[in-house]
């Protein structure tokens, strides 16, 4: 299967909003047994200032040493009748990677099945001190220590 879709994270403190949007990752998806892997480069994300994304690049991601960012897992009890065209809340269970750390997760979405593939949406925090993202104490009131992050995708049958 293709893909086409977006992964935007928002950080929110009392001082100032961070958000990034990248608006194309690479997903691939097996429809026989819910199996999927997503993954982004670090690089990709557009945010408003430049300084913030000089910033999330160079001292907080490090995205010379770690490019992309990963999940790789399985629908919990996939079955064929997930593909009757309606919305279905559902739990993917798998391992997220990001900044050189594994975390096993289970992360709550939807899907549903599209005349053309499956429409995916989920939204799930990351911990940065999980992922050995240190942030300076002067930062500390820029940057929240959770991250929220969307994923919107639809794969496609090629």
């Amino acid at each position: 299967m293709g893909h086409s879709g977006t992964v935007h994270f928002h950080s929110q403190t009392l001082m100032e909003d961070i958000e990034a949007t990248l608006p194309d990752m690479t997903g691939i998806m097996d429809a026989v047994d819910g199996s999927f892997a997503f993954q982004v480069k670090m690089r990709s994300f557009s945010f408003e200032k430049a300084l913030m994304q000089e910033h999330f690049n160079e001292d907080y991601i490090e995205s010379d040493q770690f490019p992309k960012a990963s999940f790789q897992g399985q629908i919990i009890g996939w079955s064929e009748s997930l593909g009757d065209g309606e919305t279905h809340v559902v739990q993917a269970e798998g391992v997220f990677w990001c900044h050189g750390v594994e975390q096993r997760r289970t992360i709550d979405g939807s899907l549903k099945k599209a005349d053309d593939g499956w429409e995916i949406s989920c939204r799930f925090p990351v911990q940065l001190e999980e992922h050995d993202i240190d942030v300076p104490g002067w930062a500390t009131y820029l940057i929240s220590s959770t991250i929220d992050v969307d994923v919107q995708i639809k794969l496609t049958q090629q």
